[in-house]
């Protein structure tokens, strides 16, 4: 009776292992290879008007780059803009900016706009997805870039007014 007990404990013991085994499995590869961004130009009216919302906003062009820029949809009412033009690329990089679709469903509300390096490691876009553990709705996402002999990968999360660096990290060239 006594041997019974013992195996069934540890047949439990075993479940609950694998159990988190596989939970955590699951949670870090997560957190590590995050889903790559799809591009596109924008075709309806409402995408065409957010382009051209975000560059009278964020540039001092006044021409329609409704033909170059590029929407990447990151979540239902998120999106993702490279403006895609030398006029916005500079030292600092190219301009990239992020709006999410208003509560009313027809305006645009601007939530961040940085400037990157269009240059990424061969293996990785520049802009992957993660999950957000703390805010669900906003995904997080990185910007994996090539400075000199290292990759530099950050993360920004939605803090709920804004994407905010959450985590920076240098790898050098040789070491991946």
């Amino acid at each position: 009776m006594q041997f019974k007990r013992r195996v069934g404990k540890l047949v439990i013991f075993f479940r609950i292992s694998l159990g988190l085994f596989l939970l955590l499995s699951l949670l870090l590869s997560g957190c590590s290879s995050g889903l790559e961004l799809s591009w596109h130009l924008p075709k309806t009216d409402s995408l065409k008007s957010l382009i051209n919302q975000a560059v009278e906003e964020n540039t001092e062009l006044s021409v329609d780059l409704t033909q170059q820029s590029k929407v990447a949809k990151i979540s239902k009412d998120l999106f993702l803009i490279d403006y895609n033009v030398d006029e916005v690329c500079g030292y600092y990089g190219c301009l990239y900016s992020l709006y999410i679709l208003a509560q009313n469903k027809q305006d645009y509300q601007h939530i961040w706009s940085s400037y990157f390096q269009p240059y990424h490691p061969p293996e990785k876009s520049l802009f992957t997805i993660s999950h957000n553990f703390t805010n669900p709705q906003y995904p997080c996402f990185q910007i994996h870039q090539v400075k000199q002999q290292d990759y530099l990968d950050l993360t920004y999360c939605f803090d709920g007014n804004t994407y905010r660096l959450t985590k920076s990290s240098i790898y050098s060239i040789s070491s991946k």
